[in-house]
């Protein structure tokens, strides 16, 4: 998939108003991802939060792990996280660094530690990823047992509870056919769909051929 090229030239000042606008994750899925994980025989010791923008995964998520790391490849927004600040479990300030999702730092000093992490979170993020170098990166840093989770969101779906919603979902439709397809690319319709063909280990490297879909 293409690099994504908007938010990586954002300003500190532009990270700080998309931090403003963009909203975090319900409680019940941090408690669903951490439920999964220590059932796995998972611990709670460090987060890496992978394409974190201006840190809201790792601020609201965070806060149940001894140490936290967010990562994302834009300077500005990892300027914004910093601004922003945040804690682990331990009271310990949310380390923000410039780094990819293929690289899951192994360019920093120091470095993120191969077998180090027990969870990686990436939210609303992967579709821009280069998905067998992540997932490369992924093995070589977390800990045996450790879990990857992944998730996004559909925006453009309206709730049937919501009156008219039929008529409302069929604008909203035609409105993005008309208007933003023409300027999407790739991660947005991956991303669109709900991951539901985000490339998987199993597909994409030798050595997950094995794994069976009880692993995912």
């Amino acid at each position: 998939m293409p690099k994504e090229n908007t938010f990586r030239v954002y300003t500190p000042e532009q990270g700080h108003d998309y931090a403003k606008g963009r909203r975090g994750y319900h409680q019940n899925l941090y408690k669903t991802i951490v439920d999964h994980h220590q059932s796995t025989g998972g611990s709670l010791d460090l987060l890496l939060d992978v394409g974190c923008g201006p840190g809201i995964v790792a601020r609201e998520f965070g806060s149940q792990f001894a140490h936290v790391i967010g990562l994302d490849p834009a300077a500005g927004m990892i300027s914004a996280a910093r601004n922003l600040g945040g804690a682990s479990s331990t009271s310990e300030p949310i380390r923000f660094e410039v780094s990819t999702a293929e690289e899951l730092g192994a360019n920093l000093s120091p470095p993120v530690a191969d077998s180090s992490v027990d969870l990686i979170t990436a939210a609303t993020a992967a579709h821009w990823f280069d998905m067998p170098a992540f997932w490369s990166a992924a093995a070589r840093v977390l800990k045996p047992g450790g879990t990857v989770a992944i998730w996004t969101g559909n925006s453009m779906y309206v709730h049937p509870s919501v009156p008219n919603h039929e008529r409302l979902q069929a604008a909203m439709q035609a409105f993005r056919d008309e208007h933003l397809v023409p300027h999407m690319a790739p991660g947005n319709f991956l991303g669109e769909t709900s991951y539901e063909d985000l490339p998987l280990p199993r597909g994409l490297l030798p050595w997950a051929k094995h794994l069976g879909h009880g692993v995912y």
